[in-house]
C-alpha cells in the first residue's frame, strides 16, 4: 500500500497474526508499527492484546496494557479490560485477573469466562468468590453463573465443604435458574 491507513493495514495484520496463533508476529508487527511514528487507536490495542492473550504471551500483553494508559490518549475500554484479564486467567494467573477484574463494573460475561478459567485451572475457591461478587451486583440475572459455578465446584478434585456452602449459599438468597423452555409449532 502507497499509504499505510492504521485501520486498514496495520490493525487487519496485527490481528490476523493474533487470530492464526502468531503473537510474537504480531508483537513484532506492533512495534514497526510505533517506531513508524504511528499511534495505536483502541481497535489495535484490542488485538494486540488478544493476540497476547491467544498466544501466551502474558508478560507482553501485560506490559502494552499498562503502557496504553501511561503513553497514549487511550483510556481503556471494558474491551481492553476484558481481554488482560483473559491474558490473566488464561495463563492461570487468576488471582491477577480477579484483581483487575475489581477495577471495572463487574460484567457477567468477563465473570463467566473468569469461571471457566478457575475450572480449568482447578481454583474452587476463587471461582466461589467470582460467582458470589457477582450475584451481589446483579441478584436477578443468575442462569449462565449459577451453570458456570456449578461446573467450577464438580470438577475434578472438588471440596464437598465448598459445593455444600455454594448450594447453602444460593438458596439463602433465594437464587435458582429459571427452567430453558422451547415451543414448537406444528401446522
Amino acid at each position: 500500500m502507497e499509504e499505510k491507513d492504521i485501520v486498514c493495514c496495520w490493525n487487519a495484520l496485527i490481528s490476523g497474526y493474533g487470530m492464526n496463533g502468531y503473537g510474537n508476529d504480531a508483537i513484532d508487527l506492533f512495534m514497526k508499527m510505533k517506531s513508524s511514528g504511528l499511534i495505536p487507536d483502541e481497535s489495535t490495542l484490542v488485538s494486540i492484546l488478544f493476540s497476547c492473550s491467544h498466544a501466551g504471551l502474558v508478560d507482553q500483553g501485560l506490559e502494552i496494557f499498562y503502557l496504553m494508559v501511561e503513553n497514549w490518549p487511550i483510556v481503556p475500554s471494558l474491551k481492553h479490560y476484558a481481554c488482560a484479564i483473559d491474558l490473566l486467567a488464561r495463563a492461570g494467573r487468576l488471582n491477577g485477573a480477579y484483581t483487575l477484574m475489581k477495577r471495572i463494573d463487574l460484567q457477567p460475561d468477563i465473570c463467566s469466562a473468569l469461571l471457566t478459567d478457575c475450572q480449568v485451572h482447578k481454583n474452587i475457591k476463587m471461582g466461589i468468590k467470582i460467582s458470589r461478587k457477582l450475584f451481589e451486583s446483579i441478584p436477578n440475572d443468575v442462569g449462565a453463573v449459577c451453570i458456570a459455578l456449578k461446573h467450577v465446584c464438580f470438577s475434578w478434585d472438588w471440596d464437598w465443604d465448598d459445593v455444600k456452602s455454594t448450594r447453602i449459599y444460593l438458596r439463602s438468597r433465594n437464587l435458582k435458574k429459571k427452567p430453558g423452555f422451547s415451543s414448537i409449532e406444528i401446522d
